[in-house]
């Protein structure tokens, strides 16, 4: 559900409704600004991460690979990205078990998962 209230296309897959709820509770009236903040952490990290994956796959460096990938998985359940969420867990196991051949490709997916993500957890906190 975008922050409007309205159903885009696949939204509920990209960033789960409830755990931007629970993260707004969680904030409650002490600290209204805690999404916010969550939310400009992670689209600030989450390309450093990226970045790691790219410099990981340029030097064959799997446990890189595999650690970028483990923190963007975390970081993005934490924000209920889903999507992101799963591309960063296959992405990780594939780097564990050295699958040479999927881990550009998944990398590619996480990459388009983060932006899908950026632009509809911004739409929460707008």
């Amino acid at each position: 559900m975008s922050a409007t209230g309205e159903k885009g296309p696949g939204a509920d897959t990209i960033i789960d409704p409830a755990a931007i709820e629970m993260l707004r509770e969680l904030g409650g009236d002490d600290e209204p600004d805690l999404l916010a903040e969550l939310v400009g952490v992670f689209l600030t990290d989450a390309p450093e991460r990226l970045r790691d994956m790219h410099t990981a796959l340029a030097e064959g460096d799997f446990e890189l690979l595999e650690r970028a990938a483990h923190t963007l998985k975390s970081s993005a359940a934490n924000l209920g990205a889903v999507l992101l969420c799963q591309h960063a867990k296959s992405l990780e196991a594939a780097a564990r078990a050295r699958e040479e051949g999927e881990l550009a490709e998944l990398t590619s997916d996480c990459e388009r998962a983060f932006e899908q993500a950026g632009r509809v957890l911004q739409q929460w906190v707008a």
